[in-house]
This record gives C-alpha cells, sequence and structure tokens, in this order.
C-alpha cells in the first residue's frame, strides 16, 4: 500500500485527546501490522492471520450494473449486521476545507473527520489506487456505514460495517455523509441532498 501525505501533519491524538506532530516521508509503505514499530520483525508470524490487521469479508464481490454500467459492491452470500466488510484504502492527500475548491465526481476522494491543528481536512482519495470498499456507493438510506479506527495515536484506518443484514444479490451502501465530492442520485425516500439531485455531475 502506498500512501501519499504532506511531509509534516499535526493531528489529534485518539489515545490522549492532545496532539500529536506526525512526520510521514511523502511516499511511505503503510504498516501491515500495528505492532511492527514495537515488536521484533521475527515475533510477527502471525501474518494475515493477525487479528490487530481490518481483513476484508469474502462474502461481497464488485460488481457492475448492466443498465447503468456503474460499478457496485454486492452480497454474494448473506452477511449479517455487525461484520466487518474491508478498510476503505487509497492515497492521504490534503483536501479543501471549502466543498466549492474540491473537483466533483473525478475521484473517490471520502473526506475524514479527522482533522490536523491547522483545521486542514484529510481525504483518502481510491481512485488509483484502492480496494473493493471504493465500489461502496452512496445512499441516504445505506445498510452499511463507514468506522474511523484509530490503531494508537498515528494510524487511523476507515472500515465498513454492515448495520443490517445483508441478503446475497443485494447491493452494499454506505452514507459518505454530508459534505459529499459527488451528486446524490440515490432517490431514496430517506434522501437528505434532494437539493442538489439536479446539478450537474462535474
Amino acid at each position: 500500500m502506498t500512501s501519499l501525505t504532506p511531509s509534516r501533519s499535526s493531528f489529534n491524538s485518539f489515545t490522549t485527546l492532545g496532539t500529536v506532530a506526525v512526520t510521514i516521508p511523502a511516499r511511505s509503505r503503510a504498516a501491515e501490522c500495528s505492532n511492527e514499530s514495537i515488536l521484533h520483525g521475527q515475533v510477527l508470524r502471525l501474518g494475515r492471520t493477525c487479528a490487530n490487521r481490518p481483513r476484508e469479508c469474502s462474502k461481497v464481490t464488485v460488481m457492475q450494473d448492466a443498465k447503468t454500467s456503474q460499478y457496485g459492491l454486492v452480497a454474494t452470500s448473506r452477511v449479517e449486521a455487525g461484520e466487518v466488510l474491508g478498510e476503505y484504502l487509497g492515497q492521504l492527500r490534503c483536501v479543501p476545507k471549502k466543498t466549492s475548491l474540491r473537483a466533483r465526481n473525478q475521484s473517490y476522494m471520502l473526506r475524514m473527520r479527522a482533522r490536523s491543528v491547522l483545521e486542514e481536512y484529510v481525504g483518502i482519495d481510491a481512485r488509483q489506487l484502492g480496494g473493493r470498499m471504493r465500489f461502496a456507493n452512496h445512499s441516504c438510506s445505506a445498510n452499511a456505514r463507514l468506522f474511523e479506527l484509530a490503531n494508537g495515536c498515528r494510524h487511523t484506518v476507515v472500515v465498513v460495517v454492515t448495520t443490517q443484514a445483508i441478503s446475497p444479490g443485494d447491493e452494499v451502501t454506505v452514507n459518505y455523509g454530508q459534505d459529499l465530492w459527488f451528486v446524490c442520485r440515490c432517490y431514496s425516500a430517506n434522501c437528505v441532498h434532494r437539493d442538489i439531485q439536479d446539478q450537474e455531475n462535474s
């Protein structure tokens, strides 16, 4: 996993509720295990079976809608409520605070809730580098939710977790919140973005 981050940013610490200065090279390989920095490499023999890393669920796959040609995340077998489907992966980038300054419908830019002490927003851009979770489409009546998990005070991941049981063949959807980087056209009865549904895509 390759990530692109500012050379130096100061983020809130989830463990002390203070701040922590984080220095990361412009391009660095994300740690596969949260214990990598404190345990000797020979001790870490569990690999992909380690419970400290989010694992992708084998019950979902990426499929293309024959009518719209859009991709989506679809359940291949029954998924129970509360299951972690996987991590939203991508390149970390600073995101302009003003929505009007951001490109619309041109990437998979997920803005995180965590901000730097300079009030900089951080986004995960999954357009070029990413996993299956980037294909989870938006719905105001979603059946899954995005969670930001703090793994220590320097590592935060975003995972997709189901909020209700999903039957085989049903699409997995998430609610990307109020600060969207795209025009919402979920047409859900509970849609809260009806005021922008008639806007242009770009």
